[in-house]
């Protein structure tokens, strides 16, 4: 399993940032389309 280590070195901080990342597309995803049922 040592071979996996240098992956952890950064995970915590890197979940955070895909975290946000893929909270803020999915607000911006709903905000289109509900935009677009509007019309």
């Amino acid at each position: 399993m040592a071979f996996l280590q240098p992956f952890d070195w950064e995970t915590e901080e890197d979940d955070a940032t895909i975290g946000r990342i893929l909270f803020t597309m999915d607000i911006l995803v709903k905000h289109f389309e509900t935009a677009k049922r509007q019309g």
